[in-house]
């Protein structure tokens, strides 16, 4: 079963059940799949999980983001609302990697690619967003992909 199928089927089951937090979340993903598979027909191209996962990436942001703007209005009640909506959201992502998990990642390419510097970030970083685009920040992969550059640099100029 995809992931747009799971979302069906779980908007159906909370129908059922009448879990209307529930209900607007996974009608909002659905709304917004739809729009991007009309997007992709007129591009003659079909949606892929990654674009699903994408979508929902975006709500889980703007929860994120909106949790933090009601808390520093004082506004608990939406605060809560928001955190809800964010719990059922999560449930549709894979498991995020640990920071070690990207660093071994990111040392393996390296190893791969022999010689890089800080000046190959954006095709290291586009290779590494295609892999783990789906489990992993793309400001954390960042973040360790700069300091692993940098040290890799440091190391390789000590030994010269």
């Amino acid at each position: 079963m995809n992931l747009k199928e799971k979302i069906q089927n779980n908007l159906t089951n909370s129908l059922k059940t009448g879990e209307k937090t529930q209900i607007s979340v996974l009608r909002q993903i659905l709304a917004a799949i739809h729009n991007l598979e009309i997007d992709k027909k007129a591009k003659k191209q079909e949606l892929s999980e990654a674009d699903i996962l994408g979508i929902i990436r975006r709500e889980v942001k703007k929860r994120t983001e909106a949790i933090e703007l009601f808390s520093q209005g004082k506004r608990e009640d939406l605060v809560e609302q928001e955190k809800q909506e964010l719990r059922i959201l999560q449930e549709y992502l894979p498991p995020p990697l640990s920071d070690s998990e990207i660093e071994a990642a990111i040392d393996k390419l390296i190893q791969k690619e022999e010689i890089v510097s800080p000046k190959d970030f954006g095709r290291l970083m586009g290779i590494l967003m295609k892999e783990f685009s789906s489990r992993a920040e793309p400001a954390k992969i960042s973040e360790i992909l700069k300091k692993k550059l940098t040290t890799n640099q440091a190391e390789r100029e000590l030994s010269s």
